[in-house]
């Protein structure tokens, strides 16, 4: 998390773009054993929207070992932790338009 960050604010100072990184971002189904997944670099566009081409793939969740050390955030409404989900797609929403005042100065 502290390297995204620190990638992200060096992108933002230098007026850059900030490259998505090569990486897959899931949404997992206890109930069907599985993780949805999407790769943040080819399948969405610089205004994070999802590529009409995009293809799913998909991890199996069948123990504990396949979610073992899994890096997540939860979904709103989650018990006692605060809507981290909402939280990060405004941080999101919020550095795309940093970056796009930083491209019109």
């Amino acid at each position: 998390m502290r390297l995204i960050l620190s990638l992200t604010i060096s992108s933002l100072a230098a007026c850059g773009g900030i490259d998505r990184p090569d990486a897959a971002m899931c949404v997992a189904n206890a109930p069907g054993k599985h993780s949805k997944c999407y790769n943040l670099k080819n399948d969405f566009h610089d205004d994070g929207k999802r590529k009409a081409d995009a293809k799913a793939f998909y991890y199996r969740l069948e123990t504990v070992q396949d979610v073992n050390k899994m890096v997540f955030t939860t979904p709103d409404g989650f018990g006692e932790i605060k809507k981290t989900l909402a939280a990060t797609r405004r941080y999101i929403a919020q550095l795309q338009k940093d970056l796009e005042r930083c491209k019109n100065k």
